[in-house]
């Protein structure tokens, strides 16, 4: 990559006389997982496309061509990731193994600029083939998962129809995310690039309503379900049934659809979590007085600090006991700090003019009663499979992330693929994850994050506040130390002093002829990003 260290060794390139083997153990290139990779919902692989941004000019290619290869590479499983740039806390960048030296690769945001990078472009989706398939899927749903398992099918020639309860689609993204942190355009523009593979849309249509599930499943050959989870789980205390209490979920989507909600001058926010940092943002935003009850805080540290500075004020750790109502609605939460020692609990009152609940919601499983059996989930198997030609995936199986979303409609996709041509679904083949210890982190020059680095953040709104700088996203992308794979430093190549690694172009890295080899194991200790083992 174009941040290595530059070496200075002597290279003897002729094996002195007389020299005996060493260890009978031989170098062998195994590539590695890298933890980036690992720690993604969706599996992306990140670091090739990195490579490819890092190493455009090496390989003959225009920093614009290389944009454009990193960004088909990324839509092969993830075809939002304008939309995932922005507003997913991004995990890849927790498990990244530059955090051990001087900060995780920012990739949040070189994600967020390729997909705002093919959007700009125009570019098109990748089909896989062009050839139809006889079999037709109905998609339930179409928030993040749906979109997902109806592109991937999309993409590989099958018939596809998305029905959606709602009259837009999106789900969640389009009615659970404020548009300060997901703007509408480019949520427009990223789900319709999905629809234009053909795929068929119809809105204002819910199961149970206006088709059942059973006549689904006598119409096509599939069905997958995408519902999501829309209901806020109760608190179970005394008086939140009161008019005033609203769920998070419910407030947003009224937010987005422009409805007036009177919030008075003091609202109480519970829960501490991404969707309670939005809620409580738009009501501080409506001159409210806001106070956050949490047991926990679970929200990214850097957007509830400039929460508070914008004067939200927090208690945690503490829950609601009770609601205090008077004629139906809300006058106080009832809260009590939480000691963890086993004292008594010390108890208090906040006044409010609104509450809003943004702790755990639940799925609405009217219309699916025959086959969630009695559950609140729906219940899958590792390839996404509910039942005989059912499949399921996103929050409607247990809260996750919109890019654990998108991966588990991609999963189904490919298993109905699958099972289309009357093959098993493919079990993933383990491989070894790089970990930084495994890593010579000193071999790298100390290269410093340079982008935003308050991930979806939108308090203090550098993210949004930056335009495109196509030499930042190129050297971000060259602080990708390549774990677990060989990044052509040649490193190997002048240690070696019995001429075993031959150079190969571009791209193919080098080979290894093993008859020269005495065993020495230079090789092995020098690779910084530990793609050679010894065997």
């Amino acid at each position: 990559m174009g941040l290595f260290k530059e070496v200075r060794k002597p290279v003897i390139k002729v094996a002195p006389a007389g020299v005996g083997e060493i260890s009978p153990l031989r170098p062998l290139f195994v590539a590695k997982s890298a933890p980036c990779s690992s720690g993604c919902p969706n599996g992306n692989q990140i670091r090739d496309l990195l490579v490819m941004i890092a190493q455009a000019k090496d390989y003959g290619l225009t920093t614009e061509q290389a944009f454009e290869k990193a960004w088909n590479r990324i839509v092969e499983r993830n075809p939002l990731p304008a939309i995932t740039g922005r507003v997913c806390p991004h995990p890849c960048e927790d498990a990244c193994n530059r955090n051990a030296k001087d900060g995780a690769v920012a990739f949040h945001e070189i994600e967020r600029r390729l997909g705002d990078f093919g959007i700009a472009r125009k570019l098109k989706l990748p089909r896989i083939t062009s050839d139809a398939r006889p079999q037709k899927i109905a998609v339930v749903g179409a928030g993040p998962a749906g979109l997902s398992c109806a592109y991937q099918l999309a993409r590989r020639g099958y018939g596809v129809t998305i029905f959606e309860s709602l009259s837009l689609p999106g789900g969640l993204l389009r009615y659970g995310i404020p548009e300060f942190r997901l703007q509408r355009d480019v949520l427009e523009a990223e789900i319709g690039r999905i629809l234009r593979l053909g795929i068929e849309l119809r809105c204002n249509c819910r199961i149970g309503r206006d088709i059942s599930l059973e006549q689904l499943r006598g119409d096509y050959n599939a069905v997958f379900v995408g519902t999501g989870a829309w209901k806020p789980m109760p608190l179970h205390v005394p008086g939140e049934s009161a008019s005033n209490v609203m769920g998070a979920v419910d407030f947003l989507r009224r937010v987005n659809a422009n409805e007036n909600i009177e919030l008075g001058r003091k609202v109480v926010v519970v829960g501490a979590g991404l969707t309670a940092i939005d809620v409580a943002y738009i009501a501080q935003g409506r001159s409210a007085h806001v106070t956050m009850v949490a047991a926990e805080i679970t929200a990214d540290k850097a957007e509830m600090t400039a929460l508070q500075e914008k004067g939200v004020r927090v208690e945690a750790p503490a829950v609601p006991v009770a609601i205090i109502a008077k004629d139906g609605r809300a006058k106080a939460v009832r809260s009590a700090y939480l000691s963890g020692t086993g004292a008594e609990p010390i108890e208090f009152d906040l006044d409010a003019d609104f509450v809003i609940v943004a702790t755990n919601r639940e799925p609405d499983l009217h219309g699916f009663e025959r086959v969630s059996d009695g559950h609140s989930w729906f219940r899958i198997d590792n390839f996404g499979r509910a039942g005989a030609g059912l499949f399921a995936g996103g929050d409607n199986t247990g809260l996750s992330t919109v890019t654990g979303a998108i991966a588990q409609g991609r999963l189904a996709a490919e298993t109905m693929d699958r099972e289309f041509q009357g093959l098993e679904p493919e079990k993933p083949i383990p491989v070894p994850v790089m970990t930084p210890d495994k890593m010579k982190l000193d071999w790298y020059q100390a290269a410093p994050r340079r982008l935003p680095t308050n991930g979806t953040g939108h308090l203090s709104d550098p993210i949004h506040a930056t335009e495109w700088n196509e030499e930042a996203l190129v050297n971000e992308a060259k602080r990708c130390m390549s774990c677990g794979m060989c990044m052509d430093c040649e490193t190997c190549w002048m240690y070696c002093s019995n001429n075993c690694f031959v150079r190969l172009p571009k791209g193919q890295h080098s080979s290894i002829k093993i008859e020269l080899c005495n065993g020495c194991k230079k090789c092995a200790e020098a690779c910084p990003s530990g793609y050679i083992e010894l065997f």
